[in-house]
């Protein structure tokens, strides 16, 4: 059986109908439900910033929902640390206030859940995503300096609470170890229906740092790897180079693009989305990354890919609680230093970073200028 995935042009003027329309096409029954709604809040950004899932695709998904009766809950697990870092994100990226009152801080009650592979052999699950009937998942569409492409199936990476995060990280440091943690950890609960805010996407150093990309689509499936891959191919990324979509297909959890799916909608030519600096070597080609790689490797190794801005960094810590490796400390002067032996390149600084003080140096920044 094949998967649809819905394409549709749209601004966030006029989303809700869109979305409404959508919806009514997933064939889903909400009444009486319990329905999570599941944004991209990664870190308390503007929407303008284009990180974060619009608040008019929140709101428009939860008015659709409590009109069809659903017990409705909006909430992530930002990448923020600390205590009200959901509240914090919820709030700078408009989404509490288009919840309708239905938003909800998701990391207080947790429930541990064993794991195949993954390591730690449990994690820590929000208790509202184990809970739920149903779980709408609201990706955003953006590149990502590790996993290539962040949408519908990393968005899920957010049901997991806490310092279990960054243990996956430093477990799994490589881009491909981490796509397996990844799929296994989508694999837990996978959503029900998945709508991709692709109106305001992020091109570049994404998930944060990069640059906002207009491309005026909104897009929905109950696949959410068939979702993921149609969208790749909309901005240029081979879906099978994205590892976690290939190791989700591969394990049948979704099907991808484009054997065994199929496309309702245009699929517009839009020029390549910018890939981020980190992974520019991808779009060189197999061939072309080893010849590279081959004459400059020491410019493409560990912590010499990042670079502090200090006139940008705000000494708030945020990087160096939340590094997988430990790698980074306070010096004289409270900035964040890299331990060049222990980092892993994971790019979760630059990732958290509320400020883009972390920026890409050598070969891949040199790269990244004509990407």
């Amino acid at each position: 059986m094949e998967s649809t995935v819905f394409i549709r042009k749209s601004s966030y003027e006029d989303v809700a109908p869109v979305i409404s329309g959508l919806i009514d096409l997933s064939g889903l029954s909400f009444s009486g439900k319990k329905v999570l709604v599941k944004p991209n809040m990664l870190l308390g950004k503007p929407p303008e910033a284009g990180a974060t899932t619009h608040p008019a695709i929140v709101s428009s998904v939860v008015d659709y929902l409590v009109k069809s009766g659903a017990e409705v809950v909006v909430g992530d697990n930002p990448g923020l640390s600390g205590y009200g870092a959901s509240a914090i994100a919820g709030k700078k990226t408009g989404i509490k206030d288009a919840s309708m009152g239905r938003f909800s801080n998701i990391g207080t009650e947790t429930r541990r859940v064993k794991t195949v592979s993954v390591r730690p052999r449990e994690v820590l699950v929000s208790k509202a995503v184990l809970d739920s009937d149903i779980i709408v998942n609201l990706p955003k569409l953006k590149t990502h300096s590790l996993t290539v492409f962040t949408g519908a199936v990393k968005n899920m990476f957010g049901m997991i609470v806490g310092a279990d995060k960054v243990r996956t990280h430093a477990v799994y440091p490589t881009p491909e170890k981490f796509a397996e943690a990844l799929v296994e950890i989508f694999a837990i609960r996978p959503p029900e229906l998945s709508i991709m805010d692709g109106i305001l996407g992020m091109e570049g150093n994404g998930p944060n740092a990069g640059r906002p990309r207009h491309a005026g689509l909104i897009g929905m499936s109950v696949d959410a790897v068939a979702l993921d891959s149609v969208f790749c191919r909309i901005i240029g990324i081979a879906p099978e180079k994205v590892p976690h979509l290939r190791i989700a297909a591969t394990r049948g959890l979704g099907r991808m693009w484009p054997e065994g799916v199929r496309v309702d909608g245009e699929i517009p030519k839009l020029k390549p989305f910018r890939l981020p600096m980190s992974r520019m070597l991808d779009s060189l080609g197999d061939a072309g990354a080893t010849l590279v790689q081959g004459i400059f490797m020491p410019l493409f190794t560990g912590s010499a890919d990042l670079k502090l801005i200090r006139k940008k960094c705000t000494k708030c810590g945020v990087c160096i609680k939340s590094c997988p490796a430990e790698a980074l400390s306070p010096d004289e002067k409270k900035y964040p230093l890299i331990d060049k032996k222990r980092c892993i390149s994971c790019y979760c600084c630059h990732e958290l970073c509320t400020e883009n003080a972390w920026t890409f140096t050598g070969m891949r920044r040199i790269m990244g200028m004509f990407g």
